[in-house]
């Protein structure tokens, strides 16, 4: 008898670069996948989608994802790309409406009151650098135990109506 393989849970990234013509590798990617490889309790739970990069053609491979569930969506978000990042998270939430979708870097304005009403198809904001909360989204949802409020680093829509940001305890 053999036992049957639990099913992967798919992480896509995104990280498109500037409008420049320039095609950069996939940095954040290749951080946030090599950090958890090393470091992450549920390695073999995590599926690794190819990264979304070349910034002409990122909402073209959305449409290739058509049919792939994505459970994890981690958005590494600049200036350059935060429209267009906005616009991917909303086709995957479409497709996916499970799916975690996590936005870091300098561009995503955490602080403001309203930034989850005005940015629903975000759920998590990651305050900071990224591996260690990122590495502890995947491995809570690989053991379906996941809990944003106690992953520290992040940035969440309260739960309150009058507070509207919940911003976790930096780690150290």
């Amino acid at each position: 008898i053999v036992a049957a393989r639990a099913p992967r849970l798919n992480v896509l990234i995104c990280e498109p670069g500037a409008p420049t013509g320039t095609v950069f590798l996939p940095y954040m990617w290749a951080v946030l996948k090599s950090y958890h490889e090393r470091h992450g309790a549920h390695v073999e739970a995590i599926h690794w989608l190819d990264p979304l990069f070349d910034r002409e053609r990122v909402l073209g491979q959305v449409d290739e994802l058509r049919g792939v569930t994505v459970d994890v969506v981690g958005l590494s978000c600049y200036t350059w790309n935060w429209h267009l990042n906005l616009r991917l998270a909303r086709a995957v939430k479409e497709a996916n409406p499970k799916a975690i979708v996590v936005a870091g870097g300098p561009d995503p304005d955490y602080k403001d009151p309203d930034f989850f009403r005005k940015h629903p198809e975000i759920d998590a904001v990651v305050i900071k650098d990224g591996e260690v909360p990122f590495t502890r989204i995947l491995d809570g949802l690989a053991a379906g135990t996941l809990d944003l409020a106690s992953i520290p680093g992040l940035c969440l829509p309260s739960p309150s109506p009058t507070l509207p940001v919940e911003i976790g305890r930096a780690h150290v």
